[in-house]
């Protein structure tokens, strides 16, 4: 009886090794399948963090272009600004010296008519010395006649 009690607890022994074995086996596998995930997802865990610094990258680039090319165009835009503002520079003095030189004209204008004026009077007072100059003689006979 104790033979059997003991070939029971062998066979009993036995099957919790088996058992026992079998669930190690069946947790080193499910350990080299966590193993395997593990690597798997470090391994797409690399490839999105190189996607994703090759995304930002390519983005930083790209802002830096635009930047670099706003940067031109507004000192593009300041050049244009300072020609522009030189152009106004020498067309409001050439503006002044226009109306200087029109206020100029308009005095000459008037001198000019003035000495017409004047030419005019002195024309008349020579047409009329000479007028005088051509009756005086028929004046003065007729002076001598009455005295």
């Amino acid at each position: 009886m104790q033979v059997e009690s003991l070939q029971e607890q062998l066979n009993l022994a036995t099957t919790q090794r088996d058992e026992t074995m079998l669930q190690l086996t069946l947790s080193q596998d499910q350990v080299k399948q966590y193993a395997i995930s593990l690597t798997n997802l470090q391994m797409v865990l690399e490839q999105f963090q190189r996607e994703e610094k090759a995304m930002y990258s390519a983005e930083l680039q790209k802002a830096q272009k635009q930047t670099a090319e706003w940067k031109k165009k507004a000192e593009q835009l300041e050049d244009k600004v300072v020609l522009l503002q030189e152009r106004l520079d020498e067309a409001n003095e050439a503006l002044g010296s226009a109306s200087r030189l029109t206020e100029q004209l308009d005095l000459k204008e008037e001198q000019i008519e003035e000495l017409k004026r004047q030419g005019n009077k002195i024309k008349i007072k020579k047409i009329a010395s000479k007028a005088l100059v051509c009756k005086l003689p028929s004046i003065l006979l007729r002076l001598k006649v009455s005295v």
